[in-house]
């Protein structure tokens, strides 16, 4: 399974950075939080 950084993922789908910390914090959107300073979003799969 891939791993992006938050920053891939603003390119990929075209938001910002806080959009994504949003999803996280309502539950849209569950990263992998690899360490404090680093969260990895998994690549997003049919069974998600």
């Amino acid at each position: 399974m891939k791993y992006y950084t938050i920053h891939e993922m603003t390119e990929i789908l075209g938001v910002t950075a806080q959009t994504l910390r949003n999803w996280d914090r309502s539950g849209k959107l569950k990263p992998h939080h690899t360490s404090k300073a680093k969260k990895m979003i998994k690549e997003l799969t049919e069974n998600d």
